[in-house]
């Protein structure tokens, strides 16, 4: 076997190994952002003292997806999937519906969730309970948590040192 073989054998090596560890880097922050929806979302508030009953819809569409497109740079995208949460605008259940000259519109906004609940912009979109009054940013909570004390670097140091690649300090 040439060394060129053995290089490209060990290239190979290193990039499963980088790749299976961001999966799972991937995995525990999208846990850590469900954990920070439960209770920014969920528990905030008069959240359960409401005519609100959650469905769990927005919680259980976060998910940690695999988007490589390149060996080389394995990427994670964390994410909500609109298509996974129900809708019926007559129950305010991810959207609503309204007059517009007479006629009835109703809103989706499932691709917009994530976006609508970390920056506190429904308005009245939901009625003018607990949603329209700004409550606490699951993103920026967990951001937070992610840029604090090199949570990150610690962490995927870690994930490749379980697999047997030790990197750096």
């Amino acid at each position: 076997m040439s060394d060129a073989t053995l290089w490209k054998d060990y290239d190979e090596w290193i990039q499963c190994i980088i790749k299976d560890a961001l999966i799972e880097l991937g995995e525990i922050i999208n846990d850590m952002v469900k954990k920070q929806i439960e209770e920014d979302v969920y528990d905030y508030g008069d959240a359960r003292a409401t005519m609100y009953t959650p469905s769990w819809d927005f919680y259980e569409s976060y998910q940690s997806i695999d988007i490589t497109k390149n060996p080389q740079t394995p990427e994670v995208l964390i994410t909500s999937i609109g298509d996974e949460m129900e809708l019926d605008a007559i129950r305010f259940r991810h959207g609503s519906e309204y007059k517009v000259n007479g006629t009835t519109v109703s809103t989706d906004v499932r691709e917009y969730l994530s976006e609508i609940l970390a920056f506190n912009l429904s308005g009245d979109l939901f009625g003018s309970n607990m949603w329209f009054h700004n409550r606490p940013s699951y993103f920026y909570n967990v951001l937070e948590k992610l840029e604090s004390g090199g949570f990150v670097s610690q962490k995927f140091r870690a994930l490749l040192k379980k697999r047997g690649l030790t990197i750096g300090k």
